[in-house]
């Protein structure tokens, strides 16, 4: 038998013995060292958010098909959404507290049903494609809106109304 053949099999034969013991010495590495684990990817996520975004976006792009037609499977399977009585409740309150915040949804709403306004392809801010979310800087103009991302809109949101 050829030495690197007896030596795969040698390898695989031991990896099947010892998996067990290789496992729990793994586990207990991991758990000794979580917190640094932690975080490096968090510095990571941190340092890097563009780079992970964009790959985030390439492999969508590559298996867009697939990931629909998976996700499509996956919502038929879970039904309506349903919603809890404390979501209900704070849904009501919510939209208590804050009716011009609503009405002006509704009116953008309304307006693009109506072919007023279009959503536009980009976000406003940082120019990035993709899905983008209506952002009013004051209410009581409800259809001045500018387009942005979900990241941006919630910097831009925070920034304007702090909570």
């Amino acid at each position: 038998m050829n030495r690197k053949i007896y030596q795969r099999y040698y390898a695989a034969d031991w990896y099947k013995r010892n998996r067990k013991r290789l496992l729990k010495k793994t586990e207990k590495y991991y758990l000794d060292h979580r917190p640094e684990k932690l975080e490096y990817a968090r510095r990571y996520r941190q340092d890097h958010l563009d780079k992970i975004h964009e790959q985030g976006r390439k492999y969508y792009n590559e298996h867009k098909e697939r990931l629909k037609k998976y996700y499509k499977e996956w919502r038929s399977k879970q039904g309506p959404r349903k919603w809890t009585d404390n979501q209900k409740k704070a849904n009501i309150e919510y939209r208590k507290m804050f009716p011009e915040k609503v009405k002006c949804w509704e009116m953008v709403r309304a307006a693009m049903n109506r072919g007023e306004i279009k959503r536009a392809d980009l976000c406003f801010k940082c120019g990035k494609p993709g899905k983008v979310e209506a952002h009013h800087k004051n209410y009581n103009f409800p259809l001045d809106i500018i387009w942005l991302c979900a990241f941006c809109h919630k910097l831009e949101s925070n920034k304007n109304h702090p909570h």
